[in-house]
């Protein structure tokens, strides 16, 4: 039995070029499995990650499979990096050759291989500009309609289809071929597609792949699984993932893919119990939530470390009542801290950055986050969305994307709504003008626009020009910080908005150069979280952004019925529930799970149950509790421990 944090760490993160140390008997007996299929079914903080490295570890020393030959599939690009830089570690520098990856980013270079003249990848919000351009008859709420069910089609999902949607459909994707470009949520399809249509492509790809480890499996959409179903016919197969944390059901992934991969390759079935992250409390509670689900794994989690305390439970009065116990909580376990002086953090036994405030809907998030800003208190938030395609970052992907393929029009489209302040009609008179005429776009702007527009206009135009300079010069951070300077100053004074701005220079700064790998690593990687980047402050997360992460101290906040489960059918209450468990699994010390009696929702207030989720908890394991003394903390308007 682990007994410590210290010994916890040597047995999760011995050294990894001795051989297997620190393996337990599953995840040794995964490792062992070099020929086949093996399907392993990991609950949380087992090691799955550790796990899936030792299997490809293995592959190369013993199964004969040379690392070029290898894919791991990951479900964010850090992770896949991740994945790289311990390989390196273990096996040297031949690991750069393993192909490491999001489904999207192996897709797409494999799509490359065959159809070089692909260039371009157009996300959500550019699929609903060229829709609206093609069948102008459409309404915008029609467009929006037909969008939505493209993107699922695209996914491998059913969709109700009208007689017109294959028209819309084919006319979609040829505009984009026209374009060198391909759809965010259509570069797997395609792939699979051209497969089918061209099996020596198909054979080209089997050739050079004998290994493939897929990370995250729950998560899979149908269209994923044909891919592993047509390219993984003769190779050896690594899956691990555990169908208790399957959460994304609405963006297409299903659950029983799971265990369609299970009747269908034959694996080896090897289950991941021992938690090595949790108190037992909590390992326990999780436990005895998640078997109230009919569909799920059937792993029961054993926790590994020792310990006696309990889940704390909250109720507040209202949600103010819940956010101040919160504050104090964190003023405890930070140990407090004197913003009148230092603004620094002492004697307590966390910093911030241990710290995790986790919430179902964003406006629980935004009541909280108000409460942590006027205490002063420095907080990082993230909502696993891709922020980069969403305005205001917008226009420095799509000024990229002109710079790219100035006969992107979409592009060009989208920059002039933000230039003309959603000055809608007059940027689509424009457009419609411009495809009719074929006419050079930055002499017809010029013509076209007047006043306030022109002149800004003009401006971005001047910063298009110059950006081969700029790239000699400072290279994509410093095209990334002139956009910024220019149209977000005025978010500058936006914590949140500043560390997203923060974070894309960062990335931007890795890129060089590399004006295009930047902007294929923004749209590949669906999930680019600032809060992997190491700013002390409080995480406040989505409970869909908390997936895959892990922090010493979780409240887990607005646990109402209504909030957590939301209110939806009772065929979507087992993936609420699932939410709900992952929410808990992400603490390893202590788990405060909070509500309030009354919650202002939608500008009303309202009166609150508990989520019947608290009552699944088996009571033993639950300590209720109550505001502690009144807090030291206090808001000064003009003192902010800063994260920046």
């Amino acid at each position: 039995m682990v007994t410590s944090l210290q010994e916890l760490s040597a047995v999760a993160d011995s050294d990894p070029k001795t051989e297997y140390k620190g393996l337990n008997e599953e995840q040794k007996k995964v490792r062992d499995i070099l020929t086949g299929a093996v399907l392993v079914k990991a609950g949380p903080g087992t090691g799955k990650t550790r796990t899936m490295i030792h299997w490809i570890q293995n592959q190369i020393a013993n199964g004969g499979v040379k690392p070029n030959e290898i894919i791991a599939i990951t479900f964010t690009n850090k992770a896949a990096d991740e994945i790289e830089e311990r390989l390196d570690n273990i096996v040297g520098n031949d690991t750069e050759k393993v192909t490491a990856g999001t489904f999207h980013s192996i897709a797409w270079k494999m799509l490359r291989d065959h159809s070089p003249n692909l260039k371009v990848i157009f996300d959500e919000n550019n699929r609903l500009s060229i829709l609206r351009l093609l069948f102008p008859e459409l309404g915008n709420k029609q467009c929006r309609g037909l969008s939505q069910r493209m993107a699922a089609f695209f996914e491998g999902r059913q969709v109700e289809q009208e007689a017109s949607f294959p028209e819309y459909v084919s006319g979609y994707r040829e505009y984009l071929l026209q374009q060198g470009a391909v759809d965010i949520s259509d570069i797997i399809g395609q792939l699979v597609l051209f497969w089918k249509e061209n099996p020596e492509a198909l054979q080209y790809h089997r050739k050079r792949v004998r290994a493939i480890a897929i990370d995250e499996f729950q998560d899979i959409n149908a269209i994923q699984y044909e891919f592993i179903r047509l390219l993984g016919k003769d190779c050896n197969i690594l899956a691990i993932g555990d169908p208790d944390q399957s959460i994304y059901g609405f963006r297409g992934s299903d659950v029983r893919l799971f265990f369609r991969f299970q009747n269908e390759f034959k694996p080896e079935t090897i289950s991941l119990a021992r938690n090595y992250r949790s108190i037992p409390a909590v390992v326990n509670a999780a436990s005895a939530l998640i078997r109230h689900n009919t569909l799920r794994s059937g792993v029961s989690l054993h926790p590994q470390r020792e310990g006696v305390q309990k889940i704390s439970v909250f109720n507040g009065a209202t949600c103010a009542h819940e956010a101040d116990f919160i504050l104090h909580e964190i003023e405890k376990l930070v140990g407090g801290f004197n913003l009148l002086s230092s603004a620094e953090a002492f004697d307590g036994n966390y910093a911030f950055s241990d710290i995790a405030v986790l919430y179902r809907t964003h406006q629980v998030g935004r009541q909280l986050h108000e409460k942590l800003k006027k205490a002063n208190i420095p907080v990082v938030m993230a909502d696993g969305n891709r922020w980069l395609s969403e305005p205001p970052f917008s226009i420095l992907t799509n000024t990229i994307r002109l710079f790219l393929n100035p006969d992107n029009r979409i592009a060009l489209e989208d920059i002039l709504h933000v230039l003309s302040n959603s000055n809608s009609e007059n940027v689509r008179a424009f457009m419609v003008r411009l495809f009719d005429k074929n006419e050079d776009w930055r002499q017809a702007a010029c013509s076209y626009f007047n006043g306030k527009f022109l002149e800004r206009w003009k401006e971005w135009l001047g910063l298009y020009k110059e950006i081969p300079d700029i790239l000699k010069q400072s290279g994509v951070k410093g095209l990334a910080e002139k956009v910024f300077e220019l149209y977000l100053s005025a978010d500058i004074d936006n914590p949140e908005q500043q560390l997203k701005m923060d974070t894309i220079l960062s990335q931007a700064s890795d890129a060089g150069a590399d004006i295009a790998g930047f902007l294929e690593d923004a749209l590949l990687d669906p999930f680019t979280d600032p809060v992997l980047n190491g700013n002390n402050g409080i995480r406040l997360l989505t409970f869909h952004a908390a997936k895959g992460l892990e922090f010493p101290v979780v409240f887990l906040c607005g646990a109402e019925e209504g909030i957590t489960p939301a209110n939806h059918s009772d065929s979507k209450r087992e993936e609420e529930r699932r939410l709900f468990y992952v929410a808990m699994t992400r603490a390893r010390d202590k788990l405060y799970v909070t509500w309030a009696s009354r919650r202002k929702i939608f500008g009303k207030e309202c009166d609150q149950k508990p989520s019947s989720f608290i009552s699944e908890i088996p009571s033993q394991l639950i300590e209720r509790v109550f505001p502690s003394r009144k807090s030291k903390i206090k808001a000064d308007p003009d003192t902010q421990l800063s994260l920046f």
